[in-house]
């Protein structure tokens, strides 16, 4: 359960909560299973803050600094989360359909199994990012930096990846139906051999549609680490 005391600060509002944070700097927040729905937090400092399974969806988060907060099973449907700072942090399985991502700080967070459908990501950078097993069915991920992320059995059909950057991300069993890649940077063939996808995936010029890509895809075991 949450920090009574300190959940009761935060819905004071962000100019309170920040105040506190900082005459407490070595405190970690204490904000677990929390109900914090369409909660005005733009600019609040969460930084390493323990946020697991707190029910959050609509929330304004916009800007705020979640950097190595545990996030863990949250629910962020519709959030707005644009700009925010969340590398290191931990959203393994956390919901976030929908949610606004746009240019939000990503690198080396943990999103393993989590649920982006539809949610905007553009120019997020995900760098060495853990997408395994995600749900990115729908999302757009304009401008997007993936450089060095894991996509292993992700799920990006009909995803929007113009100007994304996949410069050494794992692809392995990563579902890309119907996916856009046409103007994808940095994207290889061998990236393409191991991925899943359909004669509807559009792929940038120079690279071909594998051949078992017609063929029924053969399920891949999930384990984190694995090639």
């Amino acid at each position: 359960m949450a920090n009574r005391e300190q959940l009761s600060i935060l819905k004071k509002g962000v100019i309170a909560w920040n105040l506190w944070r900082e005459s407490h700097p070595k405190s970690r927040a204490d904000l677990i299973d929390c109900e914090l729905g369409s909660a005005k937090l733009n600019g609040a400092h969460l930084g390493k803050a323990d946020l697991h399974d707190c029910r959050m969806d609509a929330v304004l988060l916009k800007g705020a600094d979640l950097k190595h907060a545990d996030l863990g099973r949250a629910h962020l449907h519709g959030a707005d989360l644009c700009e925010a700072h969340l590398e290191g942090a931990n959203l393994s399985s956390a919901h976030l359909e929908g949610a606004q991502l746009t240019r939000a700080h990503l690198d080396h967070a943990d999103l393993w199994e989590a649920d982006l459908e539809g949610a905007n990501l553009e120019g997020a950078t995900l760098t060495g990012a853990d997408l395994g097993g995600a749900c990115l069915e729908r999302a757009a991920l304009r401008s997007a930096e993936l450089s060095g992320a894991c996509l292993r059995m992700a799920n990006l059909e009909g995803a929007g990846l113009s100007g994304a950057n996949f410069e050494g991300t794992l692809m392995v069993g990563a579902h890309v139906e119907g996916a856009d890649f046409s103007a994808a940077r940095g994207l290889t063939q061998e990236q393409i051999d191991v991925a899943i996808g359909d004669p509807l995936t559009r792929l940038p010029a120079g690279l071909r549609m594998p051949d078992h890509w017609a063929a029924q895809p053969v399920d891949l075991p999930t384990q984190r680490g694995t090639a």
